[in-house]
């Protein structure tokens, strides 16, 4: 029925079929995707705690109801949702950073970094982990703490272009242009990107120039290094 755009009958044949066999996933998990188009969010979640009572550990189920929470502005019981499916799954990015952006926005930045941290602690050679933590210090206007995250994954993976990018935003916010086109530079020059990727970057530090005419040789070298990588 779904696919003939008889949706409503189609929900109506789904509820019918979770009533006979609350514990099939597969009906709940279609009569979800059915309700999310509506954006019945309600019956969402009242569904999938239903479903739960018989595979507490689904871990699919878990996320739709932590995002059953968020949806009505239930912060802290998506956070609770989650720990739940940690619990069963062990620690992981998505769900880390779906813990902080909710820390976040609950205004408890404290615990927000925690996520991270935790992230950090369980993958410890994982540096793009230092890197965001960086870049989530800059946005809270901690510039110096963010630089030592920074200078970590330097040490550690000197060759991360990633760690160059985020140098660079932090030595443009900080008033030095020069060092920050120096990290463009290192950055474009790795093997560890693609053109594509590196183009997107030469963009966004041309976009970000106030003044174009000063830089324009240096961004020719740029341009032709990034032309002799195709």
């Amino acid at each position: 029925y779904a696919s003939i755009d008889s949706v409503d009958l189609a929900l109506k044949h789904y509820s019918i079929a979770i009533k006979n066999d609350p514990a099939a996933w597969q009906y709940a998990e279609n009569y979800i995707s059915l309700l999310a188009d509506k954006q019945d969010y309600k019956e969402i979640e009242r569904i999938v705690k239903t479903y739960l009572k018989f595979d507490p550990t689904n871990a699919e189920a878990l996320r739709i109801k932590a995002l059953s929470y968020v949806q009505k502005g239930a912060y802290s019981q998506a956070i609770r949702t989650y720990n739940t499916l940690e619990r069963i799954q062990g620690i992981d990015e998505m769900t880390s950073i779906e813990k902080f952006k909710l820390h976040m926005a609950m205004k408890k930045n404290k615990k927000a970094m925690n996520e991270i941290d935790r992230l950090i602690e369980e993958f410890p050679t994982e540096y793009r982990y230092q890197v965001l933590r960086g870049q989530l210090y800059m946005g809270q206007k901690m510039p110096e703490e963010a630089y030592e995250s920074y200078l970590y994954v330097l040490e550690k993976s000197p060759e991360n272009p990633y760690v160059h990018i985020a140098l660079a935003d932090y030595h443009t916010q900080k008033g030095e242009p020069q060092k920050a086109s120096e990290r463009i530079l290192t950055a474009l020059q790795s093997k560890h990107l693609d053109v594509n990727t590196k183009l997107e970057i030469y963009g966004q530090y041309k976009a970000s120039l106030k003044n174009l005419a000063d830089k324009q040789e240096e961004l020719e070298n740029m341009l032709k290094g990034l032309c002799e990588d195709y």
